[in-house]
């Protein structure tokens, strides 16, 4: 299986739209390989960044707070 077709079965399994066996599967390879489970954690990012969008707005002066929390 190449780079892309992981990332997309990746992407279907977030969306809740791969087969149970397949998930199954991609679960296992997710456990096993930090590179998909880095980008697993990316989707998860992306996908709670866009849910918040759909709320109230990220607070964008969150950099500088961080900064500041650890100078």
């Amino acid at each position: 299986m190449n780079e892309e077709q992981r990332a997309s079965q990746l992407s279907a399994m977030f969306d809740g739209e791969l087969p149970a066996g397949e998930c199954e599967l991609m679960a296992r390879r997710v456990a096993r390989d930090d590179a998909l489970r880095k980008q697993w954690e990316r989707y998860a990012l992306i996908g709670a960044a866009l849910r918040r969008a759909a709320g109230e707005p990220l607070d964008l002066r969150i950099a500088s707070r961080v900064r500041a929390t650890i100078s």
